[in-house]
């Protein structure tokens, strides 16, 4: 072998090693995004379930919708920076290569396991906003007997799903990408 070919294994065998540890990194980083994400928008989302309590007002439940389509997009950008990085790693790498993938493929594994902990504390601190907004609507509506409130059930109803199917694409991603690395 000649020492083109040997110096030019050792680089990619560095280019490999640092590919896997910098996906590893990315996903930890779009995992914290998203956390982070998650947090100020369930904040927002209780400040606007807040103002549907004070005033009656519907409108704020299209805010709520709003914020859970953001929330939608910060887990699917998750998801899809996740299977990238999980589905691009090369399986036929060296010994010492292997080793460093077999690192980042544990903190991957991590990483969707926290983010999904991070997602089910988002749907149950969801769920709760959305549970004390249903109990203010079915009394407003008992109280005033406006049909609008019923209307605002049916759309609390439908951001309980929304939460739901959230939790439920992130799971998936992460269980079929951690089930795939089982198979590899």
């Amino acid at each position: 072998m000649s020492n083109r070919t040997t110096e030019s294994n050792k680089t990619q065998i560095i280019a490999d090693k640092s590919l896997a540890q910098t996906g590893a990194l990315a996903v930890q980083d779009a995992a914290t995004n998203m956390r982070d994400m998650n947090a100020l928008l369930s904040t927002a989302s209780g400040a606007a379930l807040a103002k549907f309590i004070e005033q009656g007002d519907v409108k704020y439940l299209q805010a709520l919708e709003d914020l859970n389509k953001q929330t939608k997009t910060s887990t699917d950008h998750f998801i899809d920076l996740f299977n990238s990085v999980t589905n691009s790693q090369n399986k036929q790498l060296d010994d010492e290569t292997n080793k460093t993938q077999i690192i980042a493929d544990k903190s991957l594994a991590q990483t969707g396991a926290l983010a999904v902990q991070d997602a089910a504390n988002n749907m149950r601190d969801m769920n709760t906003l959305l549970s004390t907004a249903s109990g203010v609507a079915l009394a407003n509506f008992i109280e005033h007997g406006d049909v609008k409130y019923l209307q605002a059930l049916e759309d609390l109803n439908k951001q309980t799903k929304i939460s739901t199917d959230h939790f439920i694409d992130l799971f998936n991603s992460v269980t079929n990408s951690q089930n795939k690395q089982l198979d590899d």
